[in-house]
């Protein structure tokens, strides 16, 4: 799930270039902070999946192990 989330910010942020570039930029608000403040990132994730389980937040926890070298992402 943060990979496909993070993609979709990096295409937002691609996009919005976009638009600065072609001088069609109209947007007047938009949220960043969460693309390079990972603490930032993560908490809103769980919000959102805790808004969607209809769970409380607390109740959610990020579990994680760190890969080896050789190991493949997806399987």
């Amino acid at each position: 799930m943060f990979i496909e989330n993070l993609n979709e910010r990096i295409t937002y942020i691609r996009e919005l270039l976009e638009l600065a570039t072609n001088d069609q930029f109209t947007i007047r608000k938009f949220w960043i902070a969460g693309f390079f403040n990972p603490r930032n990132f993560l908490t809103t994730i769980m919000q959102e999946v805790a808004r969607k389980q209809r769970i409380s937040i607390e109740k959610l926890t990020i579990n994680f192990r760190i890969m080896s070298a050789y190991e493949k992402m997806f399987t």
